[in-house]
C-alpha cells in the first residue's frame, strides 16, 4: 500500500468518525432539551424573575458551565455578562442546568 493510498484511506476515516460524531451531539442535544422542557414548565417566568442575579448555566453538549450575572430573558435564550464583561447569549435549546445565586 503505497502513501498515497494511506492518506486517502485517513481522510475517508477521519471524514466517517466526524460525521457520526455530529450524529451523536445533536441527538444528545435534543434529547436533554426535551427532558428538562418537560421537567420545567414554567421556565420563562423563573428566568424573568431571576434578572440581575449570579447565574451559572451548564451547556446540555459540552458540559461546559459559564458563569455571570444575568442580563437579559427572551423567549428563545437569555444574555448574561461574565466577569471578563463579555455579553453571551445561551439559546434555551442549548441549556441543562442553571443555578441561581442571590
Amino acid at each position: 500500500m503505497n502513501s498515497k493510498h494511506l492518506i486517502i484511506f485517513f481522510v475517508f476515516l477521519m471524514a466517517l468518525i466526524s460525521v457520526h460524531a455530529e450524529d451523536i451531539i445533536i441527538n444528545d442535544g435534543s434529547s436533554a432539551t426535551e427532558q428538562s422542557s418537560t421537567l420545567v414548565p414554567g421556565f420563562d417566568s423563573f428566568i424573568s424573575n431571576a434578572i440581575g442575579e449570579n447565574i451559572s448555566v451548564t451547556i446540555s453538549v459540552t458540559d461546559n458551565t459559564l458563569s455571570g450575572k444575568l442580563i437579559s430573558a427572551y423567549s428563545d435564550g437569555i444574555y448574561i455578562q461574565t466577569a471578563f464583561n463579555n455579553y453571551i447569549f445561551i439559546t434555551k435549546k442549548s441549556i441543562a442546568y442553571i443555578r441561581i445565586t442571590p
